[in-house]
């Protein structure tokens, strides 16, 4: 990336030579510097890379790097159909939607993992109806607190209990009262399904040609804030005269 914003035509070539030979976590960094450069040829290196073993490479900010640019969503959409995603690098885009919700919606199905063993396949294929009932018979709030809690699961990267927790997504302090046991499995197993009013993702297009995605938490004539999801909540101020378009993420 630095080789990127230092001289995009200089370096574009070495960039592109990198994402190809170098060890898996300096490819990957190159593949993100590409798409700095030249978008289309850094989504086609990505879409290369998505179908080896990362090993101990992180996928994620690749993902990220062309989620940011305003074509990048549709190009690398294009880019995988019909291509073998390694399945690191699917559980790895997968958990990074559930946390941050960040992909489109073509793009989650597709990254979503394939192995109809899971046991978020499993649920997904049973009947809303049937798990909702069985909830409410079998349910255990202290597991079911325990599990809430857990770092792997990142629940508390989105959501708080009280005082205490994030402000990305709604507050759950009072969920039981005012939301029902059908809405609460469907928007575990699919948090895109029904979003809360005020806690829609908006994606803002910049004069620069990137994207912003973000709670919006403040506007006026001259400045939108946003909370960024993927930066664990962090407020992004954007001009509004430096800012092109506003339209919903998940269309």
């Amino acid at each position: 990336m630095a080789l990127a914003k230092t001289s995009s035509t200089r370096y574009g070539k070495t960039l592109e030579e990198i994402a190809t030979k170098a060890d898996l976590e300096t490819r990957y960094a190159a593949v993100a510097g590409l798409a700095y450069v030249d978008l289309e040829r850094g989504v086609k290196a990505a879409a290369k890379l998505l179908t080896e073993d990362p090993q101990d490479a992180n996928v994620v900010p690749v993902v990220e790097t062309l989620l940011q640019h305003r074509n990048g969503r549709q190009l690398l959409g294009e880019a995988i159909q019909g291509i073998k995603i390694h399945p690191t690098v699917l559980a790895s885009v997968s958990k990074f939607h559930r946390d941050t919700g960040l992909l489109p919606v073509a793009l989650a199905k597709v990254f979503r993992p394939s192995n109809s063993g899971s046991l978020s396949a499993k649920l997904l294929a049973e009947n809303l109806d049937t798990l909702s009932a069985d909830v409410e018979k079998l349910g255990d709030p202290a597991k079911g607190e325990t599990i809430f809690r857990r770092k792997n699961i990142a629940c508390t990267n989105c959501h708080a209990i009280g005082s205490a927790g994030s402000t990305i997504g709604p507050n759950l302090v009072a969920a039981g009262d005012a939301a029902k046991t059908k809405y609460m499995v469907q928007s575990i197993l699919l948090p895109n399904a029904a979003i809360a009013e005020h806690y829609e993702a908006r994606t803002f297009l910049l004069d620069s040609g990137k994207v912003q995605t973000g709670i919006v938490t403040f506007r006026n004539d001259k400045e939108v804030v946003v909370r960024d999801s993927a930066q664990l909540g962090r407020e992004v101020r954007l001009a509004v005269d430096k800012t092109r378009t506003r339209f919903l993420r998940n269309r």
